[in-house]
């Protein structure tokens, strides 16, 4: 006897497929300086792509270094009313929280850039 696949398995195999498929590998993850992230920035917001696009985009990126509040704040400011842009910019930031703060940013404020307080505490 052949085993047939029912409707709902073979639906169900096709939507773990297209799932795996969609999920970016961390270790194949472009990896930007927040310079460059600003520059991508900035070319997003001219190219006017949609909040869904630009999300998307940063889905596979990975910071190569940790981005301070101030410049936080700025680059975030035009993403307020664009949820999905501005939830990717959050996990870009949090995942890069304990790396080096670019070179350009004083050294003397790295403790009081953290977004999380213990992390401010432990440091300074």
């Amino acid at each position: 006897m052949k085993a047939q696949l029912t409707l709902c398995e073979l639906r169900s195999i096709v939507i773990c497929g297209l799932l795996a498929a969609a999920v970016p590998p961390c270790h194949g993850a472009k990896r930007l300086t927040v310079a460059q992230l600003e520059q991508t920035l900035a070319a997003e917001t001219s190219a006017h792509k949609s909040d869904l696009e630009i999300a998307r985009h940063f889905a596979g990126i990975a910071l190569s270094e940790r981005i301070s509040q101030t410049t936080f704040a700025r680059i975030t400011e035009p993403f307020r009313s664009s949820p999905q842009s501005l939830q990717a910019l959050r996990v870009l930031a949090d995942q890069a929280e304990f790396l080096d703060l670019p070179a350009s940013e004083s050294v003397a404020d790295a403790a009081t850039t953290s977004r999380y307080p213990a992390v401010r505490s432990v440091s300074g």
